[in-house]
C-alpha cells in the first residue's frame, strides 16, 4: 500500500526532509486501530515528512495519542501542517477501517475514510508546494558546508546565551557572551513555551558581539508566546541542509535569512 512513499524515501537525499522511526511501532499495544494505519507504522513507525523549514507538513504518531476534543474521546494519529488527524475512539473497530477528522478551529471535520486515503491526500498536497527544480534538490541532496561555513557552526559552538525576562515593552532580554575567536552576524537559538506547546528558531543580532565579549540583546518574541512562558533550547549543530533556518550561515551565502521560524 505504501511503495510509493519506499520508493520516495529511497530517492531522497537531502537529510531530515523525510525522517521515520521503525522502532515506535513496538510501542503500539492497541489491536482497534485499523488496518491501514497498523501497516503504515509496521513499514515506517512514527513519521515527519516533508518539511518545509522546520516543521514537517505531514506527521504520524506512534503510538496514537488519546484525547478529548468537545466531550468526544479521539486518537489523535497525525497532522498536516497544523491540523491534528484523530480517529473517533468509538469508531474503532478491529480489522475495519475508520474514517480520518482534522481538528481545525476548534472543530473536528471529516477529511477521508480511511487513514491511508487520508496519507496520500495530505502527501500529494505536501509535494504540491515544491517544483521540478526544488525536488531535483531534493535527490540531489544538499551540497557540503564550505571551509567559512565550517568556522561558523564551530564558532557557534562557543557562543553562550541566557534568558533574562522580558524588557518594558515585553520584548525578550537574551544574555549573549561570544567565546569563540569570530564576531558573527547573528547567532540562531532555539526557543519554546515551558509547556511545550511551541518550539522554533529565533535569530538574534550578535554582530557587536566580539570575542570574549558579553552583552544583552534584545529581541521580539512570538506573538504566542507570552514572555513569562519563554524558555531556550540548544538547537543542535546545524547540518547542511539546515542552511536557510540559521541566519548566520545564509549571510556567508550572500543568501537571505528567516530570522524566526515555528
Amino acid at each position: 500500500m505504501y511503495g510509493w512513499l519506499g520508493e520516495e524515501l529511497a530517492r531522497i537525499r537531502w537529510r531530515g526532509f523525510h525522517k521515520v522511526d521503525p522502532t515506535a511501532a513496538a510501542r503500539l499495544a492497541d489491536s482497534r486501530l485499523p488496518p491501514s494505519y497498523l501497516e503504515f507504522v509496521r513499514c515506517f513507525g512514527a513519521a515527519r515528512l516533508y518539511r518545509r523549514r522546520d516543521m514537517a507538513q505531514v506527521g504520524v504518531r506512534c503510538p496514537p495519542e488519546r484525547v478529548i476534543v468537545q466531550g468526544t474521546a479521539v486518537l489523535c494519529v497525525g497532522h498536516f501542517w497544523f491540523d491534528g488527524a484523530h480517529f473517533i475512539e468509538a469508531d474503532l473497530v478491529p480489522g475495519k477501517e475508520c474514517p480520518v477528522l482534522e481538528l481545525f478551529q476548534g472543530e473536528l471535520d471529516p477529511v477521508a475514510d480511511s487513514f491511508g486515503e487520508w496519507l496520500e491526500l495530505r502527501c500529494a498536497s505536501a509535494r504540491e508546494k515544491y517544483g521540478p527544480a526544488e525536488w531535483a534538490k531534493l535527490e540531489a541532496g544538499a551540497p557540503a558546508f564550505t571551509d567559512l561555513e565550517r568556522a561558523i557552526v564551530a564558532a557557534r559552538k562557543r557562543f553562550a546565551s541566557k534568558y533574562l525576562g522580558p524588557d518594558d515593552s515585553g520584548r525578550l532580554r537574551i544574555q549573549v557572551r561570544n567565546g569563540s575567536d569570530r564576531t558573527l552576524p547573528a547567532l540562531t537559538i532555539g526557543v519554546k513555551s515551558k509547556r511545550g506547546t511551541i518550539r522554533g528558531l529565533m535569530s538574534l543580532d550578535v554582530s557587536t558581539v566580539a570575542p570574549d565579549e558579553e552583552r544583552v540583546v534584545v529581541v521580539k518574541g512570538y506573538d504566542t508566546l507570552p514572555p513569562e512562558d519563554v524558555e531556550l533550547v540548544d538547537p543542535g549543530d546545524p547540518q547542511p541542509e539546515d542552511r536557510e533556518l540559521f541566519v548566520e550561515l545564509s549571510a556567508a551565502r550572500g543568501a537571505p535569512g528567516n530570522g524566526m521560524s515555528s
